[in-house]
């Protein structure tokens, strides 16, 4: 799960060399290791997913959302499943199919529901806002973006550590939302 966070902190860096290695290295260690292997393979999938819609290989991005997909629903994982859907959404965006993306939004925004995962809540909840405003819904793009500011809102309060808080709340994405 290390070298998945790694990956992951790399990627949202934009480094895409070291985050592929540390993806590659969690593929490796995943078969040698039994101890709860089925619950990082998942997030290496979606993670391995957003490397490649960072690459702008759309193909092999749906390939490793797939497998996310499948996993996740076989182990009931809602935070995946949602973050699975999340991302087939931003690939229908990135291939100018908004009304498509719109409707992967909804279902990872309604697998959530009962089971609230606020660090990955407004995030769809953005993107589902984005896809709105693409296709001229400006309502639901206000209220959308609204429920993100709120999630976020609420997800920054509830950060005991002054400074991790206004990191979070000082962070582009926040400001631009």
């Amino acid at each position: 799960n290390l070298l998945v966070n790694l990956g992951h902190d790399y990627l949202a860096l934009g480094d895409l060399h070291r985050a592929l290695e540390h993806f590659d290295e969690a593929e490796r260690v995943y078969h040698l290791d039994v101890w709860n292997r089925w619950r990082y393979y998942i997030r290496l999938q979606g993670e391995r997913a957003s490397y490649w819609i960072a690459r702008g290989d759309l193909k092999q991005a749906t390939h490793y959302t797939e497998i996310c997909l499948e996993k996740a629903k076989a182990t009931l994982s809602r935070k995946h499943w949602s973050w699975a859907h999340k991302l087939l959404g931003d690939i229908a965006m990135l291939e100018e199919r908004a009304e498509e993306a719109r409707l992967e939004y909804r279902t990872a925004i309604s697998i959530l529901h009962g089971y609230p995962c606020p660090i990955l809540e407004w995030r769809i909840l953005l993107a589902a806002s984005n896809a709105a405003k693409a296709l001229h819904d400006q309502a639901a793009a206000d209220d959308l973006r609204g429920g993100a500011r709120f999630v976020a809102r609420t997800l920054a309060d509830s950060v005991k550590e002054a400074p991790l808080r206004e990191h979070f709340l000082g962070s582009k994405i926040i400001r631009d939302m």
